[in-house]
């Protein structure tokens, strides 16, 4: 809630300065039951969530390793989340990957290949 109380006061300061908010980006989204939904957080700040970004464990693994996540695992699903958000943006469509496999994750992370 203190983030979405944060998010009011911005779009609060940026229609006074006459800048059109088209939406809020929701961060580190978990799924649990306690997180607002995007319908109320849309009731509460007056614009609509143009993308909810999952909490996704390879964030802080790739600013480990001082690279954006979208470049450390490109189908993390932060990522393909960012990727969507970039594509609706900028008027650009983008295709998700499939889901792997079990069988290929494991071949990926563990083999290299």
């Amino acid at each position: 809630l203190p983030a979405v109380t944060d998010a009011l006061k911005m779009i609060k300061l940026a229609q006074e300065s006459n800048i059109d908010v088209i939406g809020v980006v929701v961060n580190r989204i978990t799924g649990e039951d306690y997180e607002m939904t995007p319908e109320q957080i849309t009731e509460l700040l007056g614009v609509p969530v143009i993308s909810q970004i999952p909490e996704d464990r390879n964030v802080p693994l790739s600013l480990g390793q001082k690279q954006p996540v979208v470049s450390y695992d490109p189908d993390s699903p932060a990522s393909v989340e960012i990727k969507k958000l970039a594509a609706n943006l900028t008027g650009r469509s983008y295709t998700p990957p499939k889901p792997k496999g079990f069988w290929q994750r494991f071949f990926e992370r563990f083999v290299g290949q």
